[in-house]
């Protein structure tokens, strides 16, 4: 990438006065290193909790082969999995990072609109675990792209009450991937929208498809895996973030979905005898 369309893309990422000093003044500055290590300084914090609940290794994965993805997707899906391969075998460091740099300044570079879910949600997660591998242009252009949800953000498919089981799942994606994209773009500040959009949306379909005590509609249990995955990922992210997501009464829901969805899981025991009266 030239140098000057570098400072260009880092000059139109949105920065708020709720930003740090350093991270207001390295943006019309055009300092894309300054930019980049500020950036990660503030979510040290953060990603050090997210790598104690789940390991340095991803969870954007777990909805790597979802039906929904676009090729672009895909193409960023298939090299993102080959570093997390090569990262988990700790084999070649070099060629892999220099390979994940690549892909991600392709991505950034490739598009010209909001980023679609899976794919913010997925380079959400590896800036934040590892942000530290893309050159600093390159990280400062994936900030840009991710940015652009603040002004376009994800649109439901209808109102919730109105949806099927699987409209549900896939908006409850989308409030996912807004809710982790404002967590991740915190530093810059006036985030707050953003996040709301996500919380609102995740807990509304927390309550439209559990009773009071989290038991599951039936009309989702066949979709049950996808959904805990899409809950399991911001409720990780807030508390990484040290934010609150649920309140009591919603996370007496989510415990009760997640006993709902361990009896279905359940390996089915032989009967060597019975307890019927004969």
């Amino acid at each position: 990438m030239a140098a000057t369309t570098a400072v260009r893309i880092l000059r139109s990422i949105p920065v708020s006065h709720e930003a740090s000093e350093s991270l207001r003044a390295a943006i019309p500055a055009g300092n894309l290193k300054a930019f980049a290590r500020e950036f990660l300084d503030l979510l040290e914090k953060p990603a050090r909790r997210l790598r104690k609940l789940q390991g340095d290794d991803t969870t954007a994965a777990w909805s790597a082969a979802d039906e929904g993805l676009s090729g672009r997707e895909r193409t960023l899906a298939a090299g993102l999995d080959q570093f997390w391969a090569a990262h988990r075998s700790g084999k070649h460091r070099s060629k892999t990072r220099r390979a994940v740099q690549q892909l991600l300044a392709e991505w950034s570079g490739s598009l010209r609109q909001a980023p679609r879910a899976w794919e913010a949600l997925a380079v959400s997660e590896f800036l934040l675990l590892h942000g530290d591998i893309p050159e600093p242009a390159t990280f400062a252009a994936c900030i840009a792209v991710l940015a652009r949800l603040k002004s376009a953000p994800f649109e439901a498919a209808g109102p919730a009450g109105t949806l099927s089981p699987q409209a549900m799942v896939s908006t409850a994606s989308l409030s996912e991937a807004s809710l982790i994209v404002a967590l991740l773009l915190s530093p810059l500040g006036d985030h707050q929208l953003l996040l709301e959009s996500g919380e609102s949306g995740l807990r509304q379909a927390l309550q439209q498809t559990t009773d009071g005590d989290g038991r599951p509609h039936g009309s989702l249990l066949t979709l049950l895996p996808g959904f805990l995955t899409v809950l399991a990922r911001p409720t990780a992210w807030a508390a990484a973030f040290r934010h609150s997501l649920w309140g009591s009464e919603l996370q007496q829901r989510i415990s009760g979905l997640t006993t709902s969805a361990g009896m279905l899981a359940a390996p089915l025991q032989p009967a060597t005898e019975t307890d019927i009266p004969t």
